[in-house]
């Protein structure tokens, strides 16, 4: 995997083997840029096309490519989600934005590809004023043919691709990794009494970075976070076995003494964990 990558970015393996697989069902190049336009990772397929390359080379030059790259990803991020353009030489280009929270790692954009028969008007029209050659639209030719209406299920299922990649942690900033994997490991052991002190030891950080982190990046303290998650799991014991008493899922979380458990839960949730039990 490419090594040339901001240092607080981290793609994991398995974003390189989804992109390549994409890319070689498809034949449609799908990237990672990092939020300030960087490419940092590509799949296997086709990177700029010749017909790409004679349309800046010879009409336009390389500035109006990179001006609307950066106006999408702008309107990609303020927009939350995907949104699908066509450059201004015709092709098909998708980007997504990959958000942690409030914070964006980066975009994922899929491109170029056509979805007509022939050259633009408007670019073929230029062409002949400046060139006059037949190559152009031989170059348009040998690009990868998508119908309109099977335009939306590729998107679909790259979306979905994205989405997969967000829900796996596979993108992220070194601190959103400490907080991820402390929190993996608390929801994995609910009933484990883990200090602050503990927990960054397991990450090799200080306390201090840790708690810096959690507050950063969930908004909540490591001490919240954890009473969350054992809260949140002893509902989910109470909700599956009506016959669970609240002392025993309580003992399930880490919490020996069910009184002090009733004044944890009623503290966080504003009413006595009978309450939700009944």
């Amino acid at each position: 995997m490419s090594t040339k990558r901001p240092l607080e970015t981290i793609l994991k393996p398995d974003v390189q083997r989804v992109f390549d697989h994409f890319s070689a069902c498809f034949n449609i190049r799908i990237l990672f840029c990092s939020p300030s336009g960087m490419e940092l990772n590509a799949g296997l397929g086709r990177s700029d096309s010749h017909y790409c390359q004679l349309v800046q080379d010879c009409l336009y030059g390389h500035e109006p490519c990179m001006s609307l790259d950066k106006a999408k990803q702008k309107e990609a991020a303020e927009f939350g989600g995907l949104i699908c353009y066509k450059c201004h030489a015709g092709l098909v280009e998708a980007i997504k934005p990959i958000l942690y929270g409030d914070e964006l790692l980066g975009f994922v954009v899929i491109g170029q590809f056509r979805s007509g028969h022939k050259v633009p008007e408007s670019v073929s029209a230029d062409w002949q004023d400046k060139v006059g050659s037949s190559g152009l639209a031989r170059s348009y030719a040998r690009l990868k043919f998508v119908p309109q209406h099977k335009i939306d299920d590729i998107l679909g299922l790259f979306s979905v691709l994205v989405d997969y990649m967000v829900s796996q942690h596979m993108v992220m900033r070194h601190g959103s990794m400490v907080v991820n994997d402390l929190v993996s490991y608390m929801e994995s052991r609910p009933e484990a009494a883990l200090s602050l002190q503990d927990a960054a030891e397991m990450v090799h950080k200080s306390p201090s970075t840790v708690s810096h982190l959690f507050k950063s990046k969930l908004g909540k303290s490591f001490k919240e976070t954890q009473t969350e998650i054992k809260l949140k799991r002893a509902e989910d014991y109470l909700s599956a076995d009506p016959e669970m008493t609240v002392a025993e899922a309580a003992d399930k979380v880490g919490y020996s003494d069910p009184l002090y458990f009733s004044r944890i839960y009623k503290k966080y949730r504003g009413v006595a964990p009978s309450e939700f039990h009944t």
